[in-house]
């Protein structure tokens, strides 16, 4: 390539596109809406993808046969007569009929005669014309901000100018804003969603890559797509093949490489300073910038980092002001490098945790003093007595009175209340019971009387004792707690849930829509989310699946939005809403909301926890295989046999017999099923968790009854299991417990009592949204229910038909009861099911997830998870892949008649 106007010539050419970028369709959906527009805006910190959606975009346009220019600035284009020059030659490439020698500036000549000849030369041109100008800010500056100033007053006829940009260019943008004729990407746009960060992934290790892992990746690099690149070169460290574990990126040597070399050249040592005592924050408005680094022109040198493109992002706005934060991987290596005055971050803490003691911030203050660990501090926080409404705020205050020994505390019975909750709630009973000890030396009025009882009962549930923490909610009674709010939304969680395991429903629903709960409904700390999520799983078990989404979706949202994706509100209220997610068929959903959370989880209580790796384990079944669920099922039972529940012991059990049926494996289902009769097998049938475990053992018997030709032996196991569903109102298990008798029925040849008990099922599981719960059952059931047709009408013929084809669809990998009368002929095996190879067939002819669902009158859930399958089998990432990887294996795409 020669060097047009002594340029090199890849000054004018895009960055070539690798095979494993990801295309991003969304934000280019989003310019080519703008395409009108006379300027468009990307701007974003290094690293944000720039410069490669904006070629993205150039080779779309292109494609369309529009004429684009490209131009990459670098420090020299910040001379006008330089600038001027490479911009004459970028257009030039991008015109024929525009002469070069022209418009080129002449030497001592003014470089707005050399813009007047340009305009004037483009002006006359017909059609549109796009400039794209890359790393503008490398060459930012008055001389050449204001040449592009009056290119874009000159308003010439078709062209539009796109400018790539760290810093928002100090350009004025009234007049276009008001004529609509300005758009703009920034970084909060450019971050990955969480499909680029997985679609990435895969173009560099293929579809094996799970949502754990990219999840987790995701979240560590919070969607820049740079950052995800360097924590791949960090976990990799010269390994081949998919990383697996999470990367330390703070000390990673590509992260500091890439940081030195093209981020932090020529900072001011003074703003380097400043960038480093900010990094112990991890959010911050001006005021407490200015506090904890103790420098008074705060505002001025977040200007500057903003202006630098230094990874200072928004982080909301209340009472305090504007909050901004620094990226975590950004901060990260920051924090990691030598401080200039060691002393200088301790400091920055003991600064900050008064400036958020004064604004009663309880959680960050304890944070703060935990990292400056100055025993004074510890003493301040306890004397101020801070009020504490968070999870974390009360975690960190227990670990802060940890530090002091316990003996100290004798006396302050507020603070071994504390203790002792913080221990609770991070799942640590052996710590609360030593809390709980001290406290009893303690003297103690009536009101901190009934909040040990509240300590007691929580405990009691964590053993899976209903009988004891009944025993002890109803001591705690009803009368006003010592801590107000803080304690309050504990006892609302715990009388939810005590009465809907109950089966006292009813009033669960009642008491969480009463005014009383308005302290959980109206509020976003952690207590408060987590007592909404409690009355998500209280409508699981009642198998109102509708209202366990319907107050849980926006818990989540709020949690993840106020207190960040990993916390343990967010986990908690993910699990209750995933199983919803998961029984509505909203698998993508439910995956998404389980990704890099189980972890996390265990710090939970076993309730949610045993739930959580339910779904997920029928989640495994569902994208990888039914042998990788089991055994990760196993790995569960082995926790929980560790910890010693017989619940949790016994639900891991139970789902792996249904799994191990789904794959015709009955010698491993009888193993499993004879060791949960032996759990199930206990005399004290009083107690209502022992009740539980032996119906889990009937219905887990009644499926392999089934499977192995006994459906006398199944009704028989069942009969008991339904008496404890009604009883407790556990709807979903009643819906089960019935379909499973009207299979029965039907092997008997039973028809006309299987009919009554499947046509039962479905009124039952219509009002709650129950779909999983028939799916589940396999292809033997869908069979069942196609019999079905004729027999119901209006809202409950149309829920039938939703049963039918993804129950059909999951009996392709495998029927749950695997026997059935003979001379009813088996579906011909193939690498597809018909139902897959039906939307394969639509993919071929270019149409839409949503044209599809029309046409084979199914949700876009149904064909979001039937195509995710065919993805799989055939081992393709994209639709146009699985067509063609579909026809490369023999079969027919007809249209669907």
């Amino acid at each position: 390539m020669g060097e047009p106007g002594g340029f090199l010539a890849t000054k004018f050419m895009p960055p070539r596109a690798g095979e494993r970028m990801v295309l991003r369709e969304s934000l280019l959906g989003r310019l080519c809406k703008w395409m009108p527009c006379r300027l468009v805006l990307i701007t974003g910190c290094a690293g944000f993808g720039k410069s490669m959606l904006m070629a993205q975009w150039r080779q779309r346009l292109v494609a369309n046969g529009a004429r684009v220019a490209w131009l990459s600035l670098d420090p020299s284009d910040s001379r006008p007569e330089r600038f001027m020059a490479g911009l004459c030659s970028a257009l030039a490439q991008a015109v024929a009929s525009l002469d070069l020698a022209t418009v080129q500036p002449r030497e001592g000549e003014d470089t707005r005669a050399a813009l007047l000849r340009l305009v004037n030369g483009l002006a006359s041109l017909r059609g549109e014309l796009y400039l794209m100008i890359d790393d503008y800010h490398r060459a930012d500056g008055p001389e050449v901000g204001s040449l592009v100033q009056a290119l874009i007053d000159a308003a010439v006829p078709g062209l539009h100018l796109v400018v790539a940009s760290r810093a928002m260019p100090a350009l004025q943008f009234g007049r276009l804003r008001a004529a609509g004729e300005l758009a703009h990407l920034d970084s909060a746009d450019l971050l990955f969603l969480p499909e680029e960060t997985t679609a990435f992934l895969r173009k560099q290790f293929g579809n094996a890559v799970d949502a754990d892992l990219a999840c987790q990746l995701h979240d560590q690099a919070e969607g820049w797509p740079a950052g995800l690149q360097l924590l791949l070169e960090a976990q990799r460290k010269g390994r081949r093949g998919m990383p697996r574990k999470r990367a330390d990126t703070a000390v990673s040597p590509a992260l500091a490489d890439y940081l030195a070399e093209d981020v932090l050249p020529g900072l001011p040592a003074d703003l380097l300073e400043f960038l480093q005592c900010l990094s112990v924050l991890d959010r911050f408005p001006v005021d407490l910038a200015a506090s904890a680094t103790g420098v008074p022109q705060a505002g001025q040198m977040l200007d500057g980092i903003a202006k630098r493109g230094l990874f200072l992002l928004p982080a909301g706005s209340d009472e305090a002001g504007v909050w901004y934060r620094l990226h975590p991987m950004f901060a990260g290596y920051l924090r990691n490098q030598p401080w200039r005055d060691p002393s200088l971050a301790r400091c920055v803490h003991g600064r900050a945790f008064e400036w958020f003691a004064q604004h009663g911030m309880s959680a960050q203050a304890t944070h703060h003093a935990l990292a400056c660990g100055d025993p004074e501090l510890i003493a301040t926080l306890a004397e101020r007595n801070l009020p504490v409404g968070t999870m974390s705020g009360v975690g960190g205050l227990g670990r802060l009175l940890e530090r002091v020994p316990p003996p100290q505390w004798n006396g302050h019975s507020r603070l071994l209340r504390i203790g002792a909750w913080a221990s609770v709630l991070s799942v640590q009973p052996a710590q609360a019971r030593t809390w709980l000890a001290l406290l009893g030396n303690a003297p103690d009025d009536a009101a901190s009387a009934r909040e040990c009882q509240l300590l007691r009962a929580m405990l009691a549930a964590y053993r899976d004792d209903p009988s004891a923490a009944r025993t002890a909610m109803e001591r705690a009674g009803d009368a006003p707690l010592e801590d107000g709010a803080f304690a309050e939304r504990l006892r609302l969680a715990l009388r939810i849930w005590w009465l809907a395991t109950e089966g006292n429903h009813a009033a669960a629903r009642g008491l969480f829509n009463s005014r009383a709960a308005r302290v959980l409904r109206r509020s976003t700390d952690e207590l408060a989310l987590l007592g909404v999520a409690t009355a998500v799983l209280a409508a699981m078990l009642e198998g109102n699946v509708l209202l366990a989404e319907r107050i849980g979706s926006p818990a989540l949202a709020q949690a993840e939005t106020r207190h960040g994706r990993r916390s343990i509100s967010a986990c908690v209220c993910a699990a209750a809403v995933a199983t919803a997610w998961y029984e509505m068929d909203r698998i993508d959903d439910a995956c998404q909301a389980l990704a890099n959370r189980m972890d996390r989880l265990l710090a939970s209580s076993p309730e949610v926890t045993w739930r959580a790796t339910v779904t997920k384990a029928r989640l495994i079944s569902l994208q990888e295989t039914p042998r990788a669920a089991l055994e990760y099922l196993a790995a569960a039972e082995a926790h929980w046999r560790a910890v010693g529940l017989e619940r949790g012991i016994a639900t891991m059990l139970s789902e792996q017999v249904r799994i191990a049926l789904t794959i015709r494996d009955v010698r491993h289902a009888a193993d499993l099923q004879r060791i949960l009769d032996d759990i199930g097998h206990n005399p004290d049938a009083g107690n209502a968790t022992t009740v539980e475990v032996q119906a889990l053992a009937d219905i887990s018997a009644a499926r392999l009854a089934l499977a192995t030709g006994a459906p006398a032996q199944a009704l028989s196991r069942l009969s008991a299991a339904q008496a404890w569903a009604g009883h407790y109102g556990r709807g979903a298990d009643q819906v089960t417990v019935t379909l499973l008798q009207g299979m029965a029925y039907d092997y008997l040849g039973r028809p006309e009592d299987a009919s009554q008990s499947l046509i039962a099922a479905i009124a039952s599981g219509y009002r709650p949204g129950l779909q999983r719960t028939f799916h589940d059952e396999g292809e033997r059931l869908c069979r069942l229910l196609e019999s079905l047709r004729g027999r119901l009408d209006g809202e409950l013929a149309a829920y039938l038909d939703t049963l039918i084809g993804p129950a059909r669809d999951a009996g392709a990998a495998g029927d749950v009861v695997s026997a059935m009368p003979a001379g009813q002929p088996k579906r011909q095996s193939s690498l597809l099911s018909e139902r897959e190879i039906e939307i394969v067939s639509l993919l071929a002819q270019s149409m839409s997830n949503k044209r599809i669902a029309l046409v084979l009158d199914l949700s876009i859930q149904t064909v979001k998870w039937n195509l995710k399958r065919v993805f799989a089998k055939l081992g393709v990432s994209s639709r146009y892949e699985a067509v063609v990887a579909a026809r490369a294996h023999g079969l027919r795409l007809d249209p669907p008649q």
